[in-house]
């Protein structure tokens, strides 16, 4: 958490706000990708903080079922600090897996599973995209809304 203890000065033609912010940082579970989407042949590095190590990091393409893609086992993970500004700044984590997206891979949208502790787990979407862009129809996700309104990091913006 984040507390603000601000002192209002008022001055003549001036008002001067001072603002102490104590910083804290905890140790919170879950991932994030790099970047939200790439193309086949692009790189995707996932960021992920678990207590379990070595993990394996299922891949599913999400659709009607979640379809099976891949695996990678042997994936050394830890446990890493979120900054209780992390809302807002980002995690700063340090890079747990990064692989390029086959080229056999379907457009869409997938998701990286992964235990954060021996009894439960958690995913992280990305979106797949082709090459070469050439659908008559545009797939939009409210990506920003995500990232912007949940509570990971300590709050929401």
């Amino acid at each position: 958490m984040t507390f603000f203890n601000s002192v209002i000065y008022r001055l003549p033609a001036v008002i001067l706000l001072i603002i102490t912010i104590n910083m804290f940082s905890y140790a919170q579970t879950g991932g994030y990708a790099g970047r939200v989407s790439a193309a086949q042949g692009d790189s995707v590095t996932l960021f992920i903080s678990s207590s379990v190590t070595p993990d394996t990091i299922n891949i599913f393409k999400i659709g009607v079922r979640a379809k099976y893609v891949t695996a990678f086992s042997g994936v050394q993970t830890q446990v890493q600090t979120t900054h209780d500004s992390s809302y807002m700044y980002g995690c700063g984590w340090k890079p747990t897996l990064k692989f390029l997206v086959p080229e056999s891979w379907e457009p869409g949208v997938y998701r990286a599973e992964f235990k954060v502790t021996p009894d439960s787990s958690r995913g992280v979407l990305f979106i797949v995209k082709p090459k070469t862009p050439s659908a008559d129809i545009l797939f939009v996700l409210s990506t920003n809304t995500w990232q912007a309104y949940n509570d990971y990091g300590g709050r929401s913006l």
